[in-house]
């Protein structure tokens, strides 16, 4: 048998496919267009509705030389770092004797000296040179913002409006400031507890042969200590009336069957007497208790004072107690005219005007463009049934004015005075359920408020306590959602960065999109919690356009369109939770403007990520 060697087979080489790269899949030029148009408008909307309250602009010389003074005082605020030899060499270097403001202005460097009235002006000219001084100035007086009350004769009745918890106080019937603002539904919410309030007044109670007492339907009112920077001394007793009258309003007493209601019946009350007798008070006594406040965890601060003063020291420690956290609410006054006084002017104040029974603005209210929001304050040309009305002791009203016997029973008083306690109230519920910044405070007192026009005269509009509780608690809600959300997305990020060990595991493109999707929807909280409430930067963490331009990149892997996808859908997420809520961290008005902004938002991400989505389908399809 003849062996034949096997034929060679021919084999052809063939190249392998090349593997094909998937561009990122592009939309329509018009669509990309037109989503950059529609966040460009977004944008725009919102900022031209910021509401961040601007410095007011220098006063004219001629205001500060007509403001009331004492004559022969001056008030010097003098740098942190300064020691008291260098206090004793300054002063001698004018002649003077320079002296704290009390035995708590110490830390703060706030002095007080008596100089001779004739020789004023050369001492201040001398100090304001100096470098270990801030600011030196005369000793500004300011008055506390009041009209008394009529005596009472006859006690008006009003039924009581259905809500979720009516009180059972007796002369609650009268407190149709109380009902107009909605409380019955805000205390079923809050009644201020945990927030300190500052009533920096005349004081609070009156003092007997054995001390300082409180009025009688404070008996469940639970105070902290204060202290008298008129008088200097540790307790703080009201000789005036307003300011008991003032914290009535605050935390008077509420359901316990005596007299009547008070806003935030739960919360704590500092009193800080800075008036006398007459309501006439120093400037520096004013600077000296919002230190005070400010150091001894004071959440929120009452001031139904005020003057024309545009007073530097003032302006310094307002700036302090707000850099601490404190809430400063201010009257905008009584002069029946335009030009808000101060410390009201201050941008880190929120202003208050008055409005009468049915929203009508108080024929004495001062307005202008600092008022921020508007709160019932009475109006007197509607007697009795138009005055509010809290426990205080003071003296009944006679032909002559106060006369007899201080008494301690329900009175009423009108003025921007007692529309500034229900603005603070307010903010004390406020602070009781979660909310410390004052910006956003100031943010959610406004953009409840029922809108009033014009501007000037309301700001936002009439305060509804009803309206600020009900967003407060629906954006706790959705905060007690996104921890849940946060404590999910935590578990994932451990779960993925304990187990991505190789890109060959099948569960490594799992793990990146749970990431993106986490990352997109903590990214805005993150960057609020970095720049704070109110800063514009929080705009790039409520928006898309990252995403947007991601999308509309070049070339990108299978993996980075995924991540991008699912970064996308967090941030949609976050924006219409912030959106059911009512909370964003920037400051605008009206609301109007921040939902158009986050709704566009999620629309043009929905719009990218879903079209992206069905585009990458449409290649898959076609390459098989």
């Amino acid at each position: 048998m003849e062996l034949r060697p096997e034929p060679k087979r021919l084999e052809l080489q063939t190249e392998a496919p090349p593997v094909r790269q998937r561009a990122m899949p592009q939309m329509p030029r018009w669509a990309n267009w037109a989503a950059i148009a529609l966040l460009t408008v977004a944008g725009g909307v919102l900022i031209t509705g910021s509401d961040e309250k601007a410095a007011p602009p220098p006063e004219p010389p001629s205001v500060a030389a007509s403001a009331e003074t004492v004559p022969d005082q001056i008030v010097v605020q003098l740098k942190e770092n300064t020691t008291d030899s260098q206090i004793v060499d300054l002063g001698r270097s004018v002649g003077i004797e320079l002296r704290y403001n009390s035995e708590h202005a110490k830390a703060a460097k706030l002095m007080v000296a008596t100089v001779n009235p004739m020789d004023r002006a050369r001492i201040l000219a001398a100090l304001v040179g100096n470098p270990l001084v801030e600011a030196a100035e005369p000793q500004y007086v300011y008055h506390l913002f009041q009209f008394p009350g009529q005596t009472p004769k006859q006690a008006p009745t009003q039924p009581s409006a259905s809500g979720a918890f009516v009180p059972n106080d007796p002369e609650y019937r009268r407190q149709w400031h109380l009902k107009m603002i909605g409380m019955e539904e805000a205390w079923a919410k809050s009644k201020g507890k945990g927030a300190i309030v500052a009533i920096i007044d005349s004081g609070a109670g009156g003092m007997t042969q054995n001390g300082w007492v409180q009025a009688q339907d404070f008996n469940q009112t639970s105070f902290v200590k204060g202290y008298d920077f008129a008088d200097k001394r540790d307790a703080a007793p009201d000789d005036n009336g307003h300011g008991t009258h003032v914290m009535g309003t605050i935390a008077e007493s509420t359901d316990n069957g005596l007299l009547g209601a008070g806003i935030a019946p739960e919360a704590q009350i500092m009193p800080l007497r800075v008036a006398d007798a007459k309501g006439r008070l120093n400037m520096s006594d004013v600077a000296d208790a919002l230190h005070y406040a400010a150091d001894h965890n004071a959440n929120v601060a009452n001031m139904s004072l005020g003057g024309s003063a545009p007073s530097q020291v003032m302006e310094k420690a307002m700036q302090y107690a707000y850099n601490k956290k404190v809430t400063l609410i201010c009257a905008a006054g009584n002069e029946g005219r335009e030009g808000v006084g101060y410390p009201g002017k201050f941008k880190e104040c929120i202003a208050v005007s008055a409005v009468g029974p049915g929203g009508m603005f108080a024929s004495y209210s001062t307005w202008g463009k600092e008022v921020d929001i508007a709160g019932p304050g009475g109006e007197p040309k509607m007697g009795l049934n138009g005055q509010v009305w809290q426990n205080t002791i003071m003296q009944r009203q006679g032909w002559f004015g106060p006369s007899g016997p201080r008494v301690d029973s329900f009175f009423p008083l009108v003025g921007t005075s007692m529309a500034t306690p229900h603005v603070t109230g307010v903010a004390a519920l406020l602070v009781s359920m979660g909310m410390t910044d004052p910006k956003e405070i100031r943010a959610q007192l406004r953009k409840s408020a029922k809108k009033y026009a014009p501007a000037d005269h309301y700001g936002a509009g009439i305060l509804d306590a009803a309206e600020a509780t009900k967003i407060a608690q629906r954006s706790n809600k959705t905060s007690s959602n996104q921890l849940w959300l946060l404590l999910a997305a935590g578990a994932v990020l451990f779960f993925a960065a304990k187990n991505m060990q190789r890109k060959s595991d099948p569960m490594f493109f799992v793990h990146q999109i749970a990431i993106a999707l986490a990352v997109g929807l903590f990214f805005p909280i993150v960057l609020e919690h970095i720049v704070g409430f109110g800063s514009w930067w929080n705009l790039l963490g409520h928006s898309v356009i990252l995403s947007v331009l991601y999308f509309t990149s070049a070339q990108v892997d299978r993996t980075g369109f995924w991540r991008a996808c699912a970064f996308t859908v967090g941030i949609v997420i976050h924006l219409l939770l912030d959106a059911s809520s009512g909370h964003a961290p920037f400051q605008v008005l009206p609301q109007d403007r921040i939902l158009f902004w986050m709704y566009a938002n999620a629309a043009v991400g929905i719009y990218f990520a879903g079209t992206a989505y069905l585009s990458r389908r449409e290649q898959a399809a076609v390459a098989v």
